[in-house]
């Protein structure tokens, strides 16, 4: 009875303690999963942060970029005004999206957390942006390719304004002198000057006289001549100077004063007017009657012309 009793007892504790062994392997699998899961889950965690901590780097990398490419961009509009004083006004008045564009990127890239969206959308504003002011460099320069055109064109023009200028005044000048020489070369020549005293009697006939008392008319008479001047009225200018040295003169007839080439303003005693032929010798004949008495002496006649002297003569009265 005692060995049945062993017996059955220890077919009783083999079951129990295979169930005990499999409790203890489903135990360990159990735990050996849980450290599995775990460690799979923490590494899987560990990437997942590590490939947000590089987002970020290159989310805050592209931002830092971003800001770097619009400060350059803001610095070339400030170049831009400095540089052309129509770029500020044209800035202004010409497209008024710039400002618009540079409230929007400002916004954009002021957020401390910015999505990549935010951060494409203001790279593509900062490019608009830099188009823009390309598009306001082309046009300054072509102004001022133009401006330095028509600067040139005005100094060329300037320049030969000058020497047609100069050439004009050389031609005038020229021009002057040739008129001026041809002026002076018209100068009637006086030839066969004669100087006579005449006492006109009550009958109305003259007779030559040498005494002052008796002289009553002093005829000068010439002839001139020029092959030069073309011909027309010229003006005769006489000169009567008597022997105190006064030029004889009286206004009631015809003594007046007029302008010489060489000794400038002078008296003349009678003026002359004759009809001149060019190419022709024409006699004059000039008669000086002041209608009193002459005083002995020399008396001195000079005979001008085209402010020239052209000839002179003597007479002593006794």
């Amino acid at each position: 009875m005692q060995k049945a009793s062993e017996f059955s007892g220890a077919s009783q504790s083999q079951p129990e303690s295979k169930t005990k062994q499999w409790l203890t392997i489903l135990l360990l699998v159990i735990l050996a999963g849980s450290w599995i899961y775990f460690f799979t889950t923490d590494a899987r965690s560990r990437k997942e942060t590590s490939n947000l901590q590089t987002r970020l780097l290159q989310s805050d990398s592209s931002k830092a970029a971003l800001e770097g490419d619009y400060r350059q961009t803001l610095q070339q509009i400030d170049e831009l005004t400095v540089m052309n004083t129509g770029m500020d006004s044209m800035v202004r008045t010409r497209n008024r999206d710039i400002e618009n564009m540079k409230q929007r990127i400002n916004t954009l890239l002021s957020k401390e957390k910015a999505s990549a969206e935010e951060l494409a959308e203001a790279k593509r504003l900062i490019i608009a942006l830099n188009q823009t002011i390309n598009g306001y460099v082309d046009t300054i320069m072509t102004l001022r390719m133009q401006n330095t055109a028509l600067s040139s064109e005005k100094e060329t023009i300037a320049a030969q304004k000058a020497m047609l200028q100069e050439r004009y005044e050389a031609t005038r000048n020229a021009q002057q002198q040739a008129e001026e020489k041809l002026d002076i070369a018209s100068t009637l020549v006086a030839n066969n000057i004669q100087l006579t005293a005449l006492h006109e009697k009550t009958s109305g006939k003259e007779k030559a006289t040498a005494n002052a008392r008796r002289t009553t008319n002093l005829r000068c008479s010439f002839d001139v001549y020029n092959r030069v001047n073309e011909g027309g009225n010229q003006d005769i200018y006489i000169i009567v100077t008597d022997p105190f040295g006064q030029v004889v003169t009286d206004e009631p007839l015809g003594s007046s004063r007029f302008t010489t080439r060489r000794e400038g303003e002078r008296l003349y005693t009678q003026k002359q007017s004759i009809a001149f032929q060019g190419g022709e010798t024409t006699k004059v004949q000039s008669d000086w009657k002041p209608g009193k008495r002459f005083s002995p002496g020399l008396y001195i006649i000079e005979i001008y012309h085209n402010g020239f002297r052209i000839g002179e003569v003597e007479k002593t009265l006794k």
